[in-house]
C-alpha cells in the first residue's frame, strides 16, 4: 500500500505542493564530481545516496541559505534534510524549503517527501511530478511537530535494534565454529 492509498483523518487536508514549498537557487552554482575532494572545509551535498558526497574548500559554491533546506535528487529521487553549511554538488540537485514554517514544518515535509508517491521515470527528471502532488497536512503545526518527534523516536529505536541484531549475528558467527570444533573433539 502506497502513501496515495492512505485514508486521511477527517480533520486533515491536502495542499498543492507549490502553495507552501518554494524552490531555491544556489547562487554559487554546482561543483562537478571531479572537483570533489576526500577532505576539505565544507561538505558537498549532491543527489547521491550518501548525505555528504565529498568536500571542498571553495567558498563561492556554498549554499547561502536560508536553512534548513530539503535536497531532492531530480534524477535519483533521494531526499536529504540539510541544516548545515554545504556546497551544492553536481547536476540534478533541487533545493526546497517551506514558504512558511508556521504552516508547513520543514522536517514534516522532509519525512513526507521521503515517502511521497512519485512515479519512477528512470534517469529522467522527477521534479515535474513532484510539483503535481498534494501534501497531506494535519490540522495544526503542533501535530506536525508531534508526528516528526514520533518518527524520529521510532527511527532511533529501529537503528538501535539493527545494531543489536548486528552484534548478535557477529556473536553467532563467532560461536558456531568453536561449537563445531568442540563437537568434533567430543567435548560437548
Amino acid at each position: 500500500m502506497g502513501m496515495s492509498d492512505i485514508e486521511l483523518p477527517d480533520d486533515w487536508t491536502t495542499i498543492p505542493f507549490e502553495r507552501y514549498i518554494c524552490r531555491l537557487r544556489s547562487n554559487g552554482g554546482t561543483l562537478k564530481k571531479k572537483e570533489y575532494k576526500e577532505n576539505g572545509t565544507f561538505p558537498i551535498v549532491d543527489q547521491g545516496q550518501l548525505l555528504v558526497a565529498g568536500f571542498t574548500d571553495k567558498t563561492d559554491y556554498l549554499f547561502q541559505g536560508p536553512y534548513p533546506v530539503i535536497v531532492f535528487g531530480d534524477h535519483s529521487k533521494n531526499v536529504k534534510y540539510i541544516d548545515f553549511k554545504f556546497a551544492v554538488g553536481a547536476d540534478g540537485v533541487v533545493l526546497l524549503r517551506s514558504k512558511d514554517e508556521n504552516k508547513l514544518y520543514s522536517k514534516y515535509f522532509y519525512h513526507w517527501l521521503k515517502n511521497a508517491p512519485i512515479h519512477n521515470l528512470g534517469y529522467s527528471r522527477h521534479y515535474k511530478l513532484l510539483k503535481e502532488l498534494e501534501i497531506p497536512i494535519p490540522p495544526t503545526i503542533e501535530e506536525q511537530h508531534r508526528i516528526v518527534s514520533r518518527i524520529e523516536e521510532l527511527t532511533s529505536r529501529v537503528e538501535k535494534a539493527k545494531q543489536v541484531l548486528k552484534e548478535v549475528e557477529e556473536e553467532i558467527n563467532n560461536f558456531t565454529p568453536s561449537l563445531l570444533t568442540k563437537a568434533f573433539r567430543g567435548d560437548l
